[in-house]
Formats: C-alpha cells, sequence, structure tokens
C-alpha cells in the first residue's frame, strides 16, 4: 500500500496472490521468511524458503516504475543437503550481470564468475507467479 497525502490512510498499490506459495500442508513450514523481507531505500524484498533435497532461499527485489512493479534484483542460495554443494546466484537486472558462486559445504572455498543477462525489459511482479518455480536468469 502506498500512503495517502491526506489524513485517508493508505491505497492499496498492488495484491499478488502467486509470488508467495501458499502451505496447505500442516507440517510444512511457511515459506515467507521474516529476515531479508523488507521495505527500504524504495524498493522492497521478498525472501522465501523452500525445504527438500536442496535448500533454496531465493529473495526478489522489486521497485515500483513505470507504473508497476518491477524486478530489479534477485539473490538466492542453495544448498544440496546429500551432496554438498552450494550455488550462491546474485543478478542486478538495472546492470545486466550476474555473479554465480559455487562450492561446498565441507569448506569455505568457492569460485566465482560474473556473466552478462540477455537484454530483455523488466519483468513486473504478476509475471512471476510462484517465486519457489521461477526461474529469473537468462544469460547471455
Amino acid at each position: 500500500a502506498f500512503a495517502g497525502k491526506s489524513a485517508n490512510g493508505y491505497r492499496l498499490a498492488l495484491q499478488d496472490h502467486e509470488l508467495i506459495p501458499r502451505i496447505t500442508e500442516p507440517v510444512f513450514d511457511d515459506v515467507l521468511q521474516d529476515e531479508g523481507t523488507a521495505i527500504k531505500q524504495g524498493s522492497f524484498t521478498v525472501a522465501l524458503f523452500a525445504f527438500s533435497d536442496t535448500i533454496r532461499t531465493p529473495t526478489y527485489q522489486f521497485r515500483y516504475q513505470h507504473k508497476r512493479f518491477e524486478l530489479i534484483g534477485y539473490e538466492e542460495f542453495s544448498s544440496n543437503r546429500f551432496s554438498g554443494k552450494t550455488v550462491a546466484t546474485s543478478a542486478n537486472y538495472l546492470s545486466r550481470k550476474v555473479e554465480i558462486s559455487l562450492g561446498t559445504i565441507e569448506n569455505d572455498t568457492s569460485t566465482t564468475s560474473t556473466k552478462k543477462l540477455k537484454p530483455a525489459p523488466l519483468i513486473g511482479i504478476g509475471d512471476i507467479g510462484d517465486g519457489l518455480q521461477f526461474t529469473p536468469l537468462t544469460l547471455d
């Protein structure tokens, strides 16, 4: 919601029912993480958590521009519980760059590569769908 200019309170700016998947099984934890979900410096982040054979923590960063909320950043850390392999991804859609770090949980070493993203218009929050199923990287 955006704050109104008068004492009228707030006006609805966005309502999305897909980005944060709803959990229907009582034994599963909520995928929305309090830590990492925030509003700051003109943008907001949504941090998710998925636990299976691979633990994943995708975080989306959005900014209101062009009369909609657009994805400007994406970060994800994943760790395979069986192999111990880790992948840390950090994408900046404004600069069209992504850093990918590969490592293992056995030690603190990793190899990092920087790649360019294919030129494309920024996508809106409504185009993402399920935040745990979305693949936001298209490398050049």
